[in-house]
């Protein structure tokens, strides 16, 4: 009995010990990744005032038909890619990541530091120049739109872990996805008559930080988001999520989610017309869940 009691004395005095640094391991980490997805939102802002107050692209043109990419996949750097002409890094150049380098000078802040690292259908090999880790998307209906027209600054989310608990390599993307696929139509978010927006099925679950994600908005201030908070597999019926706060709905118990919520044709909580205020709010049963989309391969 004394040994165990022994045993179970010097246990507890280790854990005492360790448990401590375990958990500043952890929010170091956590603390690393706000930082560096509010470094990027501040480096966004600084984009707009040089650029008549305009967000980044969140599509970058294609020569071969004149309208836009439809894959939205970017390399980070834009020239890494061996296999692919001068044409395709000039175009790439325009993109989010890219346009925004100039602004934070470090590619390191692209990345939290996940688990699990992805490489995409691409060819890696004598890359031109390293290619760099990317785990955040832009919230792509900010394709060049005036900041001036943002409705709540304080709530519209602008970059934040929309791939899950994944980073990829060599490429960054949107999270939500514009599609301007229409001939003649602008490019540009608009509340009902303009291109539509989807967003995908995260690359991994969105438990990330304590069953929950980092959110970087259009007034820079960063700070974590619960998501997931309720379970129903891959569903699109009750119980659901709480849609004004939460993208997604149908998480499974892995924090993996099947539907997003969308008002209209475009998901509800990246709209740079939502106010975020409940008297603005539209009628519960106008917000509806739609199923996720796959990513497409890079080209």
């Amino acid at each position: 009995m004394v040994t165990v009691a022994l045993v179970l004395i010097v246990g507890a005095c280790l854990f005492a010990i360790v448990w401590p640094v375990c958990q500043s391991g952890r929010s170091r980490g956590q603390t690393w990744c706000v930082s560096s997805i509010k470094q990027i939102s501040q480096g966004i802002h600084i984009y707009t005032t040089d650029y008549d107050g305009h967000y980044p692209l969140s599509l970058v043109p294609d020569p071969s038909t004149g309208g836009y990419r439809t894959d939205a996949w970017y390399t980070v750097p834009p020239n890494w890619r061996r296999d692919k002409e001068q044409e395709y890094a000039d175009a790439m150049a325009l993109s989010w990541p890219n346009a925004v380098y100039p602004y934070v000078q470090n590619w390191a802040i692209y990345s939290c530091d996940k688990p699990r690292k992805k490489r995409l259908n691409a060819d890696y090999e004598q890359p031109r120049r390293g290619p760099v880790t990317v785990s955040y998307t832009y919230n792509g209906l900010l394709h060049a739109f005036p900041h001036s027209e943002i409705a709540y600054p304080g709530e519209l989310p602008v970059i934040w872990e929309g791939l899950g608990d994944v980073a990829v390599l060599g490429f960054a993307t949107t999270q939500p996805t514009l599609i301007c696929d229409i001939p003649g139509l602008p490019c540009r978010f608009q509340s009902v008559a303009g291109p539509h927006s989807i967003l995908s099925v995260p690359l991994g679950t969105m438990y990330i930080h304590s069953k929950g994600t980092n959110m970087a908005h259009a007034d820079t201030h960063a700070k974590w988001r619960r998501v997931g908070a309720v379970i129903s597999p891959k569903s699109a019926g009750p119980p659901f999520t709480e849609w004004d706060f939460d993208p997604f709905t149908g998480y499974d118990e892995g924090g993996n989610p099947g539907w997003y919520w969308a008002y209209g044709i475009h998901p509800w909580l990246f709209r740079p017309d939502n106010t975020f205020d409940p008297a603005d709010y539209p009628t519960p049963g106008d917000v509806r869940p739609r199923p996720l989309f796959p990513f497409k391969d890079p080209d």
